[in-house]
This record gives structure tokens, C-alpha cells and sequence, in this order.
């Protein structure tokens, strides 16, 4: 999948030369906490993303991967870089 980061909370991190994928495991512990920190329901956060509570959850708990699209409005949603929302 060029150009997007797929996160699995039931793997290490790994980075592959020459493809753009991330497997993370804090990435779903670190998106919950900085939403809530922002105060924000996995459905008011949808809303700001144009996407369903569904997919929320899914990042959440590790079962969606994300585009770089998507990463750059999370973190702009949640206030953080992401450089911040991907990476200890």
C-alpha cells in the first residue's frame, strides 16, 4: 500500500526500506489518549474528519490503516504533529 502507514497494536514497530509502512503498537494507546485529552468522542472526532465513528474505533484498537491524508487531519484535529501522533 503506497503512500500509507498501517498500524497493528498486536505488532513491534517495524520500518521497511522503500515501502511506507509503520506497524506500531502504542499508535492506537497514543490516538485515544490524545483524544480524549482534547476532549473529544470517537464521534465528535468523526464529524471533524468526515469519516464514521466506526472508522474512529478501528484506528483505535489497531484494525484500520492510515493514509498520510488521514494522519495529517488527526493530528491537525487533535492539536499535535504527527510526527507527535505516530512516534514515542
Amino acid at each position: 500500500m503506497a503512500g500509507a502507514f498501517s498500524f497493528d497494536s498486536a505488532k513491534p514497530v517495524v520500518y521497511t526500506a522503500g515501502m511506507s509502512v509503520i506497524k506500531s503498537i502504542p499508535f492506537a494507546s497514543r490516538l485515544r489518549k490524545f483524544r480524549e485529552a482534547a476532549n473529544l468522542t470517537q464521534t465528535e472526532l468523526a464529524a471533524k474528519l468526515k469519516c464514521t465513528p466506526q472508522a474512529i474505533w478501528n484506528l483505535e484498537n489497531g484494525r484500520n490503516s492510515l493514509s498520510v491524508e488521514l494522519a495529517a487531519a488527526l493530528a491537525d484535529a487533535l492539536g499535535v504533529s504527527i510526527d507527535r501522533l505516530i512516534r514515542d
